[in-house]
This record gives C-alpha cells, sequence and structure tokens, in this order.
C-alpha cells in the first residue's frame, strides 16, 4: 500500500502553522439574498403584529420576538450551505447541516473540479402572447462544483449545487491547499 503523506521533515513548519479546518460557504449573493428576505418577512410580521396589538406594553413583546426570530432565522441560513473539513486522526471528516462524513485519508485519491457549460435559451418579445416563436441563445457560461475521488465508492459531491466556474476554482484551491499542508498527496503523485 502507497503511503497518502509527504515525508514530514520538510513540510513540518506548514503543518504546524496550518488551519486547523476549511470552511466552504455558499457564495456571498445567496447569503446575502436569504437574509434580505428574512428582514422583509420578519418587518412584515412586526408590522402587522403592531398594527393588530392596540396596547403599548405588548409592542417590546412584538419587536422581540420578530428579533428573536431574525436571529434564529440568520443563523440557520449561515449553517445551510456550510461544509466544513477538518482531518481528525488519519481521516478527513466533512460536516454539512447537522450531517458528519468521515472519509479515510489513504482511500481519498483526489480532489477534482466537475465542469459542465450551459448556454441560456430565451424568447424574443412579442406583442402577442404566446407567439414566440423566435428563440436567442445565450453565451456559453462554465458552472462547476468539487468532488472528492474515494477509492471504491462513487465520487463524493462537496456541494450538490453548481456554482460559477470562479467560486467553485476557489473552493477547489482551498481545499487542495488545506489537505497538502497536512501532507497528503494525490494518487498520482504518492510514491511506489
Amino acid at each position: 500500500m502507497t503511503d497518502p503523506y509527504r515525508a514530514a521533515r520538510e513540510h513540518d513548519d506548514r503543518i504546524a502553522s496550518a488551519e486547523p479546518e476549511v470552511v466552504l460557504d455558499r457564495p456571498a449573493r445567496e447569503r446575502n439574498a436569504s437574509f434580505v428576505r428574512l428582514v422583509c418577512t420578519v418587518a412584515i410580521a412586526t408590522a402587522v403584529g403592531l398594527a393588530l396589538v392596540p396596547s403599548g406594553a405588548m409592542d417590546f413583546l412584538v419587536i422581540g420576538g420578530a428579533v428573536i426570530a431574525s436571529t434564529v432565522g440568520a443563523a440557520r441560513i449561515r449553517a445551510k450551505g456550510r461544509v466544513v473539513f477538518r482531518i481528525d486522526r488519519d481521516a478527513l471528516v466533512i460536516v454539512r447541516a447537522r450531517e458528519e462524513e468521515s472519509v479515510p485519508l489513504h482511500t481519498l485519491d483526489d480532489v477534482e473540479l466537475e465542469t459542465r457549460e450551459v448556454r441560456k435559451v430565451g424568447h424574443d418579445a412579442n406583442p402577442i402572447m404566446g407567439l414566440n416563436f423566435n428563440q436567442t441563445v445565450g453565451p456559453a457560461v462554465d458552472l462547476a462544483r468539487v468532488t472528492l475521488v474515494v477509492r471504491k465508492r462513487a465520487p463524493l459531491l462537496v456541494s450538490d449545487e453548481w456554482l460559477s466556474h470562479t467560486e467553485a476554482s476557489e473552493a477547489f484551491r482551498r481545499l487542495r491547499l488545506f489537505l497538502r499542508a497536512r501532507g497528503w498527496l494525490p494518487r498520482g503523485e504518492r510514491g511506489k
């Protein structure tokens, strides 16, 4: 069996200074949009609650309830798309939305970027509804997601959602650097 680690003598200083874990989050624009929806919902609920409650004393209860609801909702939004990777002994531990999965490092062969091309199809504006016969095809856009290649298993998706190629490449880079800082090597680079 080949060893999935580099010789430790060369990389002791990098391993000691490496991050204890790496967190891959959903893109900021999606988190912000979810948070804006939450804030709007809480604001509407607060306004309706204040309009229905005639007593001034109840205002504090309604506003307090809205603040608590927004705090709980914001925490759920943050945790929804977050994936945390950490090394525990000789295994990569993957934590997603309260689920934890462990992959032994000697079975982790590679980290890959799965890419696909998408073209958006649109319709020309027609003043008569239902008569949009002319379709336009937009430019090609690359989407990608990070997968872990594990020996004797189907590829393990880091996230089910497809991201822009730039965002997925950044997640791919961070994950590979995190693993390499701990001495892990892809199967193709391991010694015999």
